[in-house]
């Protein structure tokens, strides 16, 4: 049986639409690969700061001990928490905000402790690539 002009023309039509859509679909993959390995280098530089703060509160700690009394000093320490506390809130915060609204569900975190086991996650030989 020969097919008609209307057989063909619709296996065309279906033929072009599969194609669209295979290459929509590897494009956005692209995509999402490509910014969650960006979003990944950029919690990797954030804890990379946070590790080098606390190594420079240790040191500061230390100078203080011979001219603050106990109770300045832990006044000192508090207040340094409160602050690294509030800078992780806002750097993960951003990340989020920043985040293409298409993109956000695909985030694996949401608070600090998670993007830290996330990132350590990747340093302990995880994927190279963030699912």
């Amino acid at each position: 049986m020969e097919p008609t002009t209307i057989e063909i023309f619709l296996w065309y039509c279906l033929g072009i639409i599969s194609c669209l859509g295979v290459t929509r679909l590897l494009r956005y993959g692209s995509l999402y690969n490509l910014y969650n390995q960006a979003i990944l280098g950029i919690l990797k530089l954030a804890y990379l700061m946070d590790k080098e703060a606390q190594t420079a509160e240790e040191y500061k700690y230390n100078a203080m001990k011979g001219s603050l009394e106990g109770q300045e000093l832990e006044t000192v320490r508090m207040a340094d928490e409160r602050a690294k506390e509030i800078w992780r809130f806002m750097i993960i915060q951003t990340v989020i905000t920043l985040t293409p609204i298409h993109l956000r569900n695909t985030l694996q975190f949401k608070t600090w402790d998670q993007a830290v086991r996330l990132i350590e996650k990747h340093q302990n030989g995880g994927d190279n690539v963030v699912h």
